[in-house]
């Protein structure tokens, strides 16, 4: 399938041109445009200038995913649409990487996965992630596997954990360093492939 059959595809060639630092094949480009595109298939206009939420919420697979409230708060900010720049731009975060990856956007991918990551889990945006904020994140995750006494255990050991502040918060150092310890970092990747 073409990428031109998807209309203009000026804004994806932008991105590679200008500021997509992770995503450096047009042909990955052109994968992530053609999903846009898919999730986006109902809009009034094809293809689509932008996606909202429903998009995604309308996706069997997608919207059975617990954190997908989530992961749509840490898409779209506080923006009401995304569009496909916004999109690239956040599974760009997530690419693999690769042995031709430069340790400078190691660097600067590994520094903003964790930022990221770190918003989703502080859910009440205020900077640190409490011990309630860890008691939905949990929840969220394992609720319907674990009693509430579980999830209540489990955050409070979680952050007695990775509290090395000694705040009874985790705060951004304790989030990163625990990303460092348990090698979760590397984990945390989706393959983006090439049309």
């Amino acid at each position: 399938m073409s990428t031109r059959r998807y209309g203009d595809i000026k804004e994806y060639h932008e991105l590679h041109n200008n500021f997509i630092l992770f995503i450096v094949k047009t042909g990955e480009i052109s994968y992530l445009y053609k999903r846009f595109c898919l999730l986006g298939k109902d809009s009034p206009s094809f293809p689509p200038k932008r996606l909202l939420k429903r998009h995604f919420l309308s996706v069997g697979h997608l919207a059975r995913n617990p954190i997908l409230p989530i992961l749509l708060k840490a898409m779209f900010k506080d923006r009401k649409t995304l569009t496909f720049v916004n999109f690239a731009r956040f599974l760009s975060i997530f690419q693999a990487n690769t042995l031709k990856t430069k340790k400078e956007q190691l660097v600067i991918t590994s520094e903003k996965k964790k930022r990221l990551l770190f918003s989703m889990y502080d859910t009440d945006m205020d900077g640190i992630i409490s011990h309630e904020d860890f008691i939905g994140i949990v929840h969220r995750l394992y609720g319907d596997i674990m009693s509430s006494k579980q999830v209540l255990e489990t955050a409070a050991t979680m952050i007695f954990e990775m509290d090395t502040s000694g705040t009874q918060k985790i705060l951004f150092q304790d989030f990163s360093d625990a990303l460092n310890v348990f090698d979760m970092e590397e984990t945390l990747v989706i393959k983006i492939h090439e049309d």
